[in-house]
């Protein structure tokens, strides 16, 4: 919504290919608004990247309807007299269904670790972006050790997190 009734005609709105979302706290406050994000299964380093929309809209309407996201109308151009988009966007939630199975981490007589407490959980990334991570499992090293850890996989991953 613009900040003033003229603002929208006056130019005064930038048409975005995102959007921000902010979390609330079981408390009721509202966290910081953030571009939600996702890690892209082409990059090699598995660096997370905002998620954007195909389309750049401004006014648009954002809907959850079950496992599903969607953006809708609003309009390619905050000039007046431009029709609103006809076309709608949409992008699943991924859920439990896409988290692996952490099944144990152990450690080994060996290795460059040093000495302390070690936290493990994996996520799958997928064509659909990064799923769920799995359990958290820890293990303690008491001398230069190496840790493996073992899951068993969901869906088809295209990388390991």
């Amino acid at each position: 919504m613009p900040k003033n009734a003229n603002s929208w005609d006056a130019g005064g709105v930038t048409v975005l290919d995102t959007v921000e979302l902010a979390r609330v706290t079981p408390f009721g406050e509202l966290n910081p608004w953030a571009q939600p994000q996702t890690i892209s299964p082409a990059d090699a380093s598995l660096s997370r990247i905002n998620n954007r929309l195909n389309a750049a809209r401004a006014g648009l309407e954002l809907l959850r309807l079950g496992r599903w996201l969607y953006a809708l109308g609003g309009r390619p151009s905050a000039v007046d007299g431009v029709a609103a988009l006809a076309t709608i966007e949409r992008a699943r939630i991924l859920g439990l269904e896409s988290r692996p199975g952490v099944q144990w981490a152990r450690r080994s007589a060996s290795g460059s670790l040093p000495p302390g407490i070690y936290h493990y959980a994996v996520a799958a990334v997928s064509s659909e972006g990064e799923g769920l991570a799995t359990r958290e499992v820890s293990v303690r090293v008491d001398s230069n050790s190496e840790v493996t850890v073992q899951w068993r996989a969901g869906p088809i991953p295209t990388a390991i997190r």
